[in-house]
């Protein structure tokens, strides 16, 4: 339990994660976001699902941290840090605790890294959601599934939808969640004054200096691009699954 005006922030890794140590204590996204928060105030803590993938699966997990989130005291704020489709059950979730009207911008920010997105069946009930940041990056062919998934939510004045470089390089679905953009979370607006929910961006994460920030102008003719590179990677993927099955 909480103290009141405590934030509490809720890591959620993404499928089969358990293995991997970022989320965790001792990980270094984990402690880069401890360091970070004003102690005082807030704490951060790992909430732990089966990790297979599917959406039954994902279901259940919503169940689970909803029920994490009612045990704190009203007062508490919510943010969550979710990877992968551990975003997609923090999405679960909102749209089970849109039911409960007491909930009403009980998740105060919701930080998505590499979310595999589907606008029909995972979209973020911003009833219960405050703000909403999809940080994507055009070099992660893992987020959409060879296009099973999108890369970014449709437009809302509440959510963002943001591609990110880390050391100026676009990090894979692995380093997407890097310690540089954990330490840089808590106070993001803080870094970015100018910041703007309706405008398609682009955040740069450096290791010395703080985060800049980019209007993405060209933000449909990436992903047109990035679609066409998604689609011949998938070809790519094809050709050596059935020259292996010659083989064998």
């Amino acid at each position: 339990m909480c103290p009141v005006n405590k934030t509490v922030y809720i890591v959620v890794p993404g499928t089969w994660s358990a293995e991997t140590g970022w989320h965790s204590k001792g990980g270094d996204f984990f402690e880069s976001l401890k360091t970070a928060v004003d102690q005082k105030t807030s704490s951060v803590m790992t909430y732990y699902w089966s990790g297979n993938n599917n959406h039954k699966s994902r279901e259940y997990a919503a169940q689970g941290l909803v029920n994490l989130i009612l045990s704190f005291p009203e007062e508490c704020e919510i943010i969550l840090i979710t990877h992968s489709h551990g975003s997609n059950v923090g999405i679960l979730a909102s749209q089970l605790l849109s039911n409960n009207k007491a909930m009403m911008n009980k998740i105060r920010a919701f930080f998505a890294f590499g979310t595999p997105i589907d606008p029909e069946s995972y979209f973020p009930d911003m009833n219960v959601i405050y703000h909403f940041y999809n940080f994507f990056s055009y070099s992660d062919f893992v987020q959409t599934v060879l296009g099973t998934f999108q890369r970014v939510y449709r437009e809302h004045d509440r959510i963002a939808n943001i591609s990110v470089t880390v050391n100026s390089a676009q990090p894979n679905h692995d380093t997407i969640n890097h310690h540089l953009i954990a330490k840089a979370l808590p106070n993001i607006h803080e870094y970015l004054p100018t910041f703007d929910f309706s405008k398609a961006s682009n955040i740069a994460f450096f290791s010395n200096k703080n985060p800049e920030y980019y209007i993405e102008n060209n933000r449909d003719e990436l992903l047109e691009e990035d679609f066409y590179l998604t689609q011949n990677y998938n070809l790519v993927l094809q050709g050596r699954n059935n020259d292996n099955a010659i083989k064998k």
